[in-house]
């Protein structure tokens, strides 16, 4: 149900923004399926580095999935506005966008939703104590849903934030059961980080 993920996973991104630029060439109604199309393209121009472009498109599908009352890509449209506004160092405007997109996530019941909202909400440097609550509530949801590539993703920020404050031995048990993931789910580069 969420293919984008697939493709992030995947590493297969030029090929997602291949066929999401042909798609919005040629399908220019304005539906559900657009709006998902733009917020998701988005994504790719900002790990393109265009991030005028990504910020506009996450913009123009939030607008469209308001408009159609969609909640469903209203809350995916807050979530990579909001990420790519934080993450381009405007925590000021981008976290509130990740704290309505995972209410709206929330009121939909979507655990995966709430989960990546929050894991993204966890990266808030300005904010280390909510930091590490978002990123505990994270990993907590993603081993409900059993995300072992998320779990694993989890459990290696904690143990980065753990070091960064100095904390050098409850990283520890973290990282031995990242790598252990990592290894099970035959990701070389997870497990060699």
């Amino acid at each position: 149900s969420v293919p984008w993920r697939f493709w992030q996973r995947s590493v297969y991104l030029q090929e997602l923004g291949a066929w999401l630029h042909q798609l919005l060439e040629r399908y220019p109604t304005d539906n559900s399926l657009r709006a998902h199309a733009l917020t998701v393209y988005s994504t790719y121009m900002f790990v393109r580095g265009n991030v005028a472009e990504a910020r506009n498109l996450a913009e123009q599908g939030l607008q469209l999935a308001r408009v159609l009352l969609d909640r469903q890509n209203e809350a995916l449209s807050l979530l990579f506005l909001g990420r790519i506004i934080a993450f381009s160092g405007d925590y000021h405007k981008g976290i509130p966008l990740l704290e309505q997109s995972l209410a709206l996530y929330r009121m939909l019941g979507d655990k995966i939703g709430e989960a990546t909202a929050t894991l993204w909400l966890s990266k808030n440097h300005n904010d280390l104590e909510n930091s590490k609550t978002h990123l505990l509530e994270s990993l907590k949801l993603h081993r409900e849903l059993g995300n072992l590539s998320d779990i694993a993703w989890c459990l290696g920020i904690l143990a980065q934030q753990a070091i960064f404050g100095e904390d050098f031995s409850s990283p520890l048990p973290w990282l031995e059961e990242a790598r252990t993931i990592y290894r099970e789910i035959k990701d070389q580069s997870g497990e060699a980080e």
